[in-house]
């Protein structure tokens, strides 16, 4: 449960790129489930221009591809911590589903009238 739970949480929390846009903020990738690559596609636009209009000093950029890269390396790392939480919760409700039918077969054995019962069949007893 606690494996599926960090699986979740680590999908869940937002991924930014360790670049920054121009006015100085991380530049957003959004989360393992929702991913967002609209600010990387802008950023990639704005450094592509700028290569193109000012020369070699302006470097165009790969931010999108970037994004993805971390993305993708959180999900393989998230998906098969996910999958062991979702066995493991799913062996355990079955164990005490398994339990719990067990039990209830014992108590009504015993209570079962057939198994002290004594027999007055006289065909299985014959004289």
């Amino acid at each position: 449960m606690a494996s599926l739970l960090g699986a979740v949480l680590a999908l869940s929390v937002p991924v930014h790129l360790n670049a920054v846009d121009r006015s100085g903020n991380p530049i957003p990738c959004g989360d393992g489930l929702h991913p967002t690559y609209d600010a990387a596609r802008e950023q990639d636009a704005l450094n592509l221009e700028q290569h193109l209009n000012r020369g070699a000093a302006f470097l165009a950029s790969d931010y999108v591809g970037q994004c993805a890269a971390l993305q993708s390396h959180r999900r393989t790392i998230a998906t098969p911590v996910g999958a062991v939480g979702v066995i493991m919760t799913l062996m355990a409700v079955g164990l005490v589903a398994r339990s719990q039918r067990n039990a209830v077969r014992e108590h009504r054995q015993a209570d079962s009238p057939r198994g002290w019962a004594i027999t007055t069949d006289p065909r299985r007893f014959p004289a």
